[in-house]
């Protein structure tokens, strides 16, 4: 976790993709040209915008898609539905 995205806009990917932010946006209909052009882009990032890429890549996912997270709220929010229909 923490590994920089690069995805084709298909099927959800652009929730998971902010592009620029976690890692970048390839359009569908791929042709080499565009896809190397987009590997550059990333290839050629800075050591500091690298590494920011990855720091937003983790946080992106530990805030939306880690486990521990989401069975959490999960519960907590089945707890609180309980708690106002039953009370205590």
């Amino acid at each position: 976790f923490g590994i920089p995205l690069l995805g084709t806009l298909v099927g959800g990917v652009g929730e998971i993709i902010k592009d620029g932010q976690n890692g970048f946006h390839l359009h569908s209909n791929l042709t080499p040209n565009y896809l190397s052009h987009q590997l550059l882009r990333f290839m050629e990032l800075s050591e500091q915008e690298y590494i920011q890429l990855r720091k937003n890549s983790f946080d992106f996912w530990r805030s939306n898609f880690s486990a521990e997270v989401n069975y959490t709220q999960f519960s907590d929010t089945l707890f609180s539905i309980h708690q106002k229909k039953f009370g205590k």
